[in-house]
């Protein structure tokens, strides 16, 4: 796995922090696993409403990762036949760290998102949820944007996540996630940030 250098963190007086990478593995027919550890000071405020930690989307393609507006976590992946959901059953707890793991085909196959406390107990059970996808997802030509969705006139964050965002892992592949931090393949195209940071509004 390539480490990659610092991410560029985007800060303005007036809008949320995020952060954007340019170079991404796309969602190609091997599918992509995508890992990272969130914690998200709001989860569940209907006034914020959904909030994507981790994106690569534009208009209807490629896929995001964050909360949906009751704090589950929710991935979201665009195909011609529009957008497919899968949600985890139980809602973060705010300020908690979990560790993330989706994994998207780039086929028709299982769309599936595991969520695992980042630190606790042996065994801390897992929350795992899926769905059967009969279509390819629609690939985007990126950013990976940490923090958003993506950026209305290529400027302002869509749909904002309020909290920390770290430990991102890329790779190109679709084997079954686990949450154990060895969950992608060794692989020559997959990439990795071990950075957390803090995105959304200032406190």
């Amino acid at each position: 796995m390539q480490q990659m250098s610092r991410p560029r963190i985007v800060s303005e007086p007036t809008q949320p922090t995020y952060v954007r990478i340019d170079r991404v593995p796309a969602l190609g027919t091997a599918g992509l696993t995508v890992s990272l550890v969130l914690s998200a000071r709001h989860p569940g405020d209907a006034s914020r409403g959904a909030q994507v930690a981790l994106a690569c989307a534009e208009h209807a393609a490629g896929w995001s990762l964050g909360l949906d507006p009751s704090g589950r976590v929710s991935l979201v992946v665009g195909t011609r036949h529009g957008p497919v959901a899968v949600t985890s059953a139980n809602r973060l707890d705010a300020d908690r760290r979990y560790r993330v793991v989706a994994r998207i085909p780039g086929g028709p196959g299982r769309l599936e998102v595991s969520v695992q406390p980042a630190s606790g107990p042996a065994g801390t059970e897992v929350d795992t949820a899926g769905v059967r996808v009969g279509v390819p997802g629609i690939a985007s030509r990126g950013p990976l944007l940490w923090g958003c969705r993506s950026l209305f006139d290529g400027v302002r964050p869509e749909l904002p996540f309020d909290g920390v965002v770290g430990d991102v892992r890329l790779a190109p592949g679709d084997e079954s996630p686990n949450v154990t931090g060895s969950n992608v393949a060794a692989d020559a195209e997959a990439m990795s940030w071990v950075q957390e940071v803090v995105v959304g509004f200032p406190v």
